[in-house]
């Protein structure tokens, strides 16, 4: 399951051409999610939580977001690694987060054997989760 996710990312961006067909999955034990191939920069963490037999699940892509809120942290654990974003491997532009949104969710549900659901609000998604509570 948490290759599917870390396939996903892997798939969503490389479908944005170079430099981001780069991205590739982890597949060493302890460094799950998605990295820059060759390097010690990871671009997505990915986490997996089962509860009373429903499986959630949560990957996180740095799109464009500020990379020095990491500086305060060890990310995931792991020494001399670097967070980094779609749009710092490509010299500070890159793909809208709507676009890269879109496609992660197709991937994932690709990858995951479901059909993406597309929601407006957080208020939404609540009820549609309680539903199946």
């Amino acid at each position: 399951y948490v290759h599917a996710l870390e396939d996903a990312v892997s798939q969503s961006c490389a479908s944005f051409d170079a430099p981001f067909d780069r991205v590739k999955p982890g597949r060493e034990p302890g460094r799950e999610g998605a990295w820059v191939e060759g390097t010690q920069r990871k671009i997505a963490s990915v986490g997996v939580r089962v509860s009373a037999g429903i499986a959630t699940h949560g990957v996180a892509l740095n799109v464009s977001n500020d990379l020095r809120l990491f500086d305060a942290v060890v990310p995931c654990g792991l020494e001399g690694v670097t967070m980094t974003s779609m749009w710092n491997e490509n010299g500070g532009s890159g793909p809208t987060f709507d676009d890269v949104a879109s496609k992660l969710a197709c991937a994932i549900a690709d990858n995951i054997g479901a059909q993406p659901v597309w929601l407006d609000a957080a208020a939404e998604l609540d009820a549609r989760l309680l539903e199946n509570v």
